[in-house]
């Protein structure tokens, strides 16, 4: 864990020392710390029970990425959905910005897939 970054704030394995000489700061920034990162773990947890997280069966490593991926994309969705009917006007931007990015897109779609013209394959050729 260590080399990905990830710190372990909980009680150390082995014997304890016979005499701490923890202050009463460093343990509150302890449980500080360790109390960050509750909400990470239970996301993962709820990723486990509600969305087969834990149930995953592909065999190729490159197939398991795209189903775990697959699995928080929809739970992200499902979380954009929650603010979205808390704040519905949240979203009336973005969804403007789509919508105008694909009504460009399909312009220049047009541009190129829908002309059958011979001066259009010699563009597309050169």
């Amino acid at each position: 864990l260590k080399e990905k970054g990830i710190k372990i704030y909980g009680k150390p394995l082995g014997r304890p020392p016979a005499s701490p000489k923890e202050t009463a700061q460093q343990r509150y920034r302890k449980r500080k710390k360790a109390a960050e990162r509750n909400h990470i773990e239970a996301k993962f947890g709820q990723g486990k029970r509600g969305y087969g997280l834990n149930n995953i069966k592909a065999r190729l490593p490159e197939t398991s990425e795209s189903w775990i991926n697959a699995i928080f994309f929809v739970m992200n969705l499902t979380k954009l959905l929650q603010i979205a009917e808390k704040y519905p006007g949240f979203f009336v931007p973005v969804l403007d910005w789509i919508n105008f990015w694909l009504e460009r897109t399909k312009k220049g779609l047009e541009k190129y897939f829908f002309r059958t013209s011979p001066q259009f394959l010699l563009n597309l050729a050169w």
